[in-house]
């Protein structure tokens, strides 16, 4: 019969953000999936983690009841992981830290900026540890 682990011996589980994007697998044709560099999962399982995959939720909207709901999920969602990384990817839109783009960026992820600002800032409110990698780093120097 199987063990359920006390919380001073159970792994810790890492919650990791990720991009929707279209993918072409056939039949399937521009499926939305989440996405994710493998090396991300094997790292944090390797360092003895459980890794989870956050991909971003609509965060953006006019009404500021639907924003409120998202920092709610946001923190009942951080409050099940023990971790979180903000992964690397593109960079993040200008307007989020009042700037002008610049010529070399890539193109804006509004849903993916909004997902981890959010969760960037709640993390910081919880103490959560929490790990920028590229543009997670990014997304905390803006939060």
């Amino acid at each position: 019969m199987a063990t359920v682990a006390t919380v001073a011996t159970r792994r810790p589980v890492i919650g990791i953000t990720c991009y929707v994007e279209p993918v072409d697998r056939p039949p399937w044709v521009a499926q939305a999936s989440a996405l994710l560099p493998r090396m991300y999962l094997d790292h944090i399982a390797r360092a003895g983690g459980i890794p989870v995959i956050l991909p971003p939720v609509a965060t953006e909207t006019a009404d500021p009841a639907d924003e409120a709901s998202a920092r709610d999920q946001a923190a009942e969602l951080l409050t099940r992981v023990d971790g979180l990384v903000l992964a690397g990817g593109a960079d993040i839109e200008a307007s989020r830290y009042a700037a002008l783009p610049h010529p070399t960026a890539q193109a804006p992820r509004p849903d993916r900026d909004a997902w981890e600002l959010t969760l960037a800032q709640v993390s910081a409110e919880l103490d959560l540890p929490t790990l920028g990698v590229c543009r997670g780093m990014q997304v905390m120097a803006v939060a």
